[in-house]
């Protein structure tokens, strides 16, 4: 992973954890259009997102599964430092 990646991801993980203080489907709109978030519907209550490579799953909506990308995006990071 080279560090503009890692600081991409970072900013990315950032701007979803700024917007779980009231503002994450703004957050997740403006993902969908500047970050190339993509939103799949596997299920009635199962959602995967994707974005930057990573994807997550989710029982709970896109919002849940925006939560689960962040935590994978996370081990990503640390992972490439290990």
């Amino acid at each position: 992973m080279t560090k503009k990646t890692e600081h991409d991801l970072s900013a990315i993980i950032t701007r979803i954890d700024t917007g779980r203080h009231g503002y994450l489907e703004q957050t997740l709109k403006g993902l969908k259009k500047d970050a190339g978030l993509k939103v799949k519907k596997l299920s009635a209550d199962r959602t995967e997102v994707t974005m930057a490579g990573i994807t997550a799953r989710a029982v709970g909506g896109e919002l849940a599964a925006l939560d689960n990308w962040s935590n994978a995006a996370r081990r990503a990071m640390t992972q490439q430092q290990a």
